[in-house]
């Protein structure tokens, strides 16, 4: 059996980020996703060298670090972060 993928979604909004971890955790053809979430880019930067995921799905808007400085933060640890798509959202 493989591993599940991991989707990293980041948002300082608590109920955006419910409701994208929800609507990923209950849709039965997502069962082989792995969801985690952070509140800022900082901490989805963190998050991402330590166990990088499949997909990042970022807020652009966020105090502390912008989803713009995660994107760019990504590309700085591009050995230890795969080279996958971040879509943006606002």
């Amino acid at each position: 059996m493989r591993e599940p993928k991991i989707v990293l979604l980041v948002d300082d909004d608590d109920d955006v980020l419910a409701l994208m971890r929800l609507s990923l955790e209950l849709d039965p053809s997502t069962c082989r996703l792995r969801v985690k979430c952070a509140r800022n880019g900082a901490e989805a930067l963190a998050l991402a060298v330590l166990e990088p995921p499949h997909l990042i799905v970022t807020d652009l808007e966020m105090p502390v670090c912008t989803g713009e400085k995660l994107v760019a933060g990504l590309r700085r640890h591009a050995r230890q972060v795969r080279r996958e798509p971040t879509p943006l959202h606002t």
